[in-house]
């Protein structure tokens, strides 16, 4: 009341300059913005950058500064902030934000003082690890999802569909859809279907991040859909799923069954005592959490010996990859302090083996390859242990956001927030303890949008 009675002795707006920001910024809505990034970024990000190699100017750099910038002028021109700012808004951010920001921190130094490369690596400092920071902060605080989560779910059926549409034609045609530089579709004799971004790695991971978003849809959105509708969306889980089979990696596949269970019982229905389910829920949730983790390795390991096949079934596959961790622990352990310098990893390993008298660390004749293929070895190898000791602490702060969230949820809307998040969490980490693929910005941006979205309590509220 006391509010509104303050605003009301004030005319808005106070001056013509605040007025004319508070009208352009009303134009566009933050929400709308950056829910049309999400369904649009996959193909917008290929054809709105500039100059075409080594971008300055990219879609998503674009969309974010803009997002920014809206929120920013809002908070500057709004009528609480002319009125004597009697209503400040504080900024706040998560622990896991805090530790996040000082990796990405580290990653622009180590960017400006160890790298071969400055422009490249600024670059991914500035994609990788400084707008997913960015992104996730503004789908937590600044986005009312109320009257919208029709759209978002709008946005993710037509990205389902349009994901599986691309990597369903270059699967079975060969043709390489969006051709980026080094994004080569036969690697090793087998079509490794990337979409349209950069890496396969990204578009199975980013296939498995919106499959879980659907299959959480129906009691996060509380969406009520007629025959033709419920088809429409089932169809889609069904694209999101098989898009992340498509480039046919054992780690996607065991995630894929991983979340799936995950958002299957901890959505179940309660019944009896709040807080023995919400216990049973977590112990459940953890259970599956450490049997999945412990069988898609022990899966990994029998899927190897099984044949000397094609890539998947080959044991060289399974052997050549613990030789590249232990030569990314080598390569590590050489510069334990700061890293070999972001971007810098193949320099490391040529100068380590090619451009020395040592060949390459080799198991059972199978050699290690210029890649760490983790996406824990690649901080501690280019950026040092510090570095990688804030990286796990910022990923275990953000995956306490998801637990603890499941431990308090009552509603269904609140559990299904609750347990995406933390599927979400087990789609990217899955993958991500074999391959480095937290390399690639558009995985990042899609993985820390969706769990600020989801922790967002306007997601799930009543009104």
């Amino acid at each position: 009341m006391a509010v509104d009675r303050l605003i009301n002795e004030v005319p808005f707006p106070a001056s013509p300059r605040r007025r004319v920001v508070w009208s352009l910024a009303s134009l566009v809505s933050v929400e709308g913005l950056l829910i049309f990034w999400f369904a649009a970024s996959p193909i917008a990000s290929f054809y709105l950058r500039f100059p075409i190699d080594k971008s300055l100017i990219t879609f998503n750099r674009g969309v974010i500064a803009l997002a920014v910038a809206l929120v920013i002028a809002r908070a500057w021109a709004s009528p609480l902030q002319q009125a004597e700012r009697a209503l400040p808004r504080r900024f706040t951010a998560t622990k896991f934000e805090i530790a996040w920001a000082m990796v990405a921190t580290i990653a622009l130094l180590n960017a400006c003082w160890l790298s071969n490369d400055f422009t490249y690596a600024l670059k991914l400092a500035v994609d990788v690890f400084a707008l997913p920071l960015v992104i996730f902060h503004l789908a937590r605080y600044h986005v009312d999802a109320r009257g919208r989560r029709h759209y978002i779910l709008l946005a993710a059926l037509a990205l389902a569909w349009y994901l599986f549409a691309s990597g369903a034609y270059e699967f079975l045609t060969g043709a390489n859809l969006f051709q980026y530089k080094g994004s080569e579709l036969m690697r090793e004799g087998e079509r490794r279907v990337n979409g349209p971004f950069a890496a396969d790695s990204s578009y199975a991971i980013i296939c498995l991040l919106v499959f879980v978003l659907l299959q959480s849809a129906p009691k996060l959105f509380r969406w009520k859909a007629d025959k033709a509708a419920r088809f429409f969306t089932a169809g889609a889980l069904v694209a999101a799923a098989t898009g992340a089979l498509l480039p046919m990696f054992r780690s996607a596949a065991f995630a894929l069954v991983a979340c799936w269970l995950i958002v299957r019982f901890a959505t179940k229905p309660r019944d009896g005592s709040p807080r023995r389910h919400i216990a049973a829920s977590r112990l459940r949730v953890a259970a599956f959490i450490v049997a999945l983790m412990l069988f898609a390795l022990i899966g990994s390991i029998a899927l190897g010996w099984l044949s000397p096949g094609n890539r998947l079934t080959n044991p060289r596959n399974f052997i050549g990859r613990l030789a590249t961790w232990q030569t990314a622990a080598a390569i590590t352990l050489d510069n334990p302090l700061v890293g070999v310098g972001l971007a810098n990893y193949q320099w490391a390993f040529d100068q380590r083996f090619f451009w020395s008298d040592l060949e390459a660390d080799e198991l059972l004749e199978t050699a290690a390859v210029d890649s760490p293929h983790s996406n824990l070895l690649w901080i501690a190898s280019e950026m040092g242990v510090i570095a990688f000791l804030l990286y796990v602490i910022a990923n275990a702060y953000l995956f306490l956001l998801g637990w603890r969230a499941l431990g308090r949820a009552q509603t269904p809307g609140e559990r299904a927030a609750a347990a995406g998040f933390v599927a979400l969490f087990v789609a990217y980490w899955i993958p991500g303890l074999t391959l480095a693929s937290g390399y690639y910005s558009e995985t990042n941006l899609y993985f820390f949008f969706l769990l600020g979205l989801l922790s967002n309590k306007t997601l799930v509220s009543s009104s």
